[in-house]
């Protein structure tokens, strides 16, 4: 064999042996892939095996809580007590002419009872997010399946009807209360939801903002209640307005919500100075909006201040009395009074009440006396205050003599003197009756007095000179001529004693 035929031998059987290394090599990895794949397989199924355990011991878990959450076992008592707690839910809430209604739940399930109830109502948005924030947080197993909610022509409310499922695991004890589950919700309170969802606006226009009308300064004393009344407008009709304080308030101080009456009394051992109040005005508008105002009161010390005292016209032995009041005064504080002025003989003042006593005596008629009456209090500077007045005593009434016939008819016929005794002679001519009286002298004169029909007067004088005689009746001087009557004399008498 040549040399070229023996390479030429040696590469056919090498690559015979290739031949045989891969036919050999395919057989292996071709039983490999095969024991691989069946492992893989078998791998797999446990795998299925055992997330099927898995979720089989989670559901297990699962329904162990839900459970501690489950009305009782039995439907018609579980139906009952839950249609309960839904109508209460609902009136809790604020919403108004709430019907529940159990409606048929559909057939039951292995593991549990569906039960449905239909719920019609009536309010506003912030009832319905306080009734659904309170349902969701309550661990109750149902859920909302179905809500309506449409808008009330010129009004905030809302006409409301509510599909509810609920459902009772069969055999459940049931608890005696549902727990409270905050958690369930992701924005926490209800604040949250209401700034999300009443922001939106989604059943009218946007909300106006209310205004205040302008309190630039308020003025008060010390120990005296402070009021004023905030007015808020609002251009939503339908919005209203409620008022609050906007951080701290004085102490003792209120603001009625539903008219924006403040008050405040500032303490009477406090100090005089300025007190700044922030007040709100909101809307109930979605969402809610406010003015603010602060509002300056100045508080004073309590000054003094005398309240005015009348003119008086008093009565000639009349008693009078008077007490000065006050307008504005310190009641803890001691007072002091000074009357000035043209002061009447006989009066009585007390200079500290500032009480004045007097009676006018028959000196004093036709008078007029100016007086000032001046109280000071013991503040630091004291305060003072002065008021005038005047006292004007009244002449004495005359009194109006009213003559019968025969008074009236009664003349002064004569004057004579009888052994140094005057005499006067009276004839009343009705009667032709004649009356004398005499006039004895002496230190201790007897009363003479002339009666003639309803009239009685004292005698008082016999004048020759003037040919008349002076009598005296109800306290007036009459002065009887000769030849004249009664009726004469009584007509022309008009000096009072």
């Amino acid at each position: 064999m040549q040399p070229r035929e023996k390479k030429l031998a040696m590469i056919v059987g090498a690559l015979v042996g290739v031949v045989v290394l891969i036919v050999i090599a395919k057989k292996v990895m071709t039983a490999y892939d095969t024991r691989a794949t069946t492992y893989e397989r078998h791998m797999g199924e446990l795998g299925v095996h055992a997330l099927q355990l898995q979720k089989a011991a989670e559901a297990k878990q699962k329904l162990v809580e839900m459970e501690k959450r489950s009305l009782p076992g039995d439907v018609e008592q579980a139906r009952s007590r839950y249609q309960a707690w839904l109508l209460a839910s609902l009136v809790e809430a604020g919403l108004e002419g709430v019907d529940v209604k159990s409606v048929p739940g559909g057939p039951s399930r292995r593991v549990y009872q569906p039960m449905l109830f239909n719920v019609t109502a009536k309010g506003n948005l912030t009832q319905l997010l306080t009734w659904m924030h309170k349902f969701y947080r309550t661990g109750h197993l149902h859920v909302v399946r179905r809500l309506t909610a449409t808008p009330v022509e010129k009004s905030k409310q809302l006409d409301l009807d509510i599909g509810v499922e609920a459902v009772v695991l069969h055999g459940a004890k049931g608890v005696a209360a549902p727990p409270d589950m905050p958690e369930r919700l992701p924005l926490g309170d209800l604040a949250a939801y209401r700034k999300i969802i009443e922001g939106r606006n989604m059943a009218g226009p946007p909300n106006r903002a209310p205004t205040l009308a302008a309190i630039s300064r308020v003025t008060g004393k010390l120990g005296q209640p402070i009021a004023f009344t905030l007015r808020g407008k609002d251009d939503d009709p339908l919005d209203k307005i409620a008022y609050r304080f906007d951080g701290e308030a004085p102490q003792g101080a209120t603001l009625d919500a539903a008219t924006g009456k403040f008050t405040w009394t500032p303490p009477a051992d406090g100090e005089p100075g300025t007190v700044s109040v922030k007040v709100l005005a909101e809307d109930d508008g979605m969402p809610a909006k406010f003015a603010a105002q602060t509002i300056t009161i100045a508080v004073e010390r309590v000054g003094l201040k005398l309240a005015s005292i009348a003119n008086q016209k008093v009565d000639v032995g009349k008693a009078f009395s008077t007490t000065p009041r006050f307008l504005e005064h310190d009641a803890k504080r001691t007072k002091t009074f000074e009357l000035k002025g043209d002061l009447p003989a006989g009066l009585a003042f007390d200079a500290k009440t500032g009480a004045i006593q007097w009676t006018p005596g028959a000196d004093a008629a036709g008078k007029d006396y100016r007086l000032t009456l001046v109280a000071t209090d013991d503040a630091t500077p004291p305060n003072r205050d002065e008021k005038r007045f005047e006292l004007s005593v009244l002449e004495p009434e005359t009194p109006k003599l009213e003559l019968d016939f025969a008074a009236q008819r009664t003349y002064l016929t004569a004057l004579l003197d009888v052994d140094g005794t005057p005499e006067a002679w009276f004839q009343v001519r009705p009667t032709g009756e004649q009356i004398v009286l005499s006039l004895p002298q002496g230190p201790d004169p007897k009363i003479v007095e002339l009666r003639a029909g309803n009239f009685t007067a004292r005698l008082i004088e016999i004048d020759f000179d003037r040919d008349r005689v002076i009598l005296e009746a109800h306290g007036r001087r009459i002065t009887l001529y000769r030849g004249k009557s009664l009726a004469d004399a009584v007509a022309a008498s008009t000096t009072g004693l």
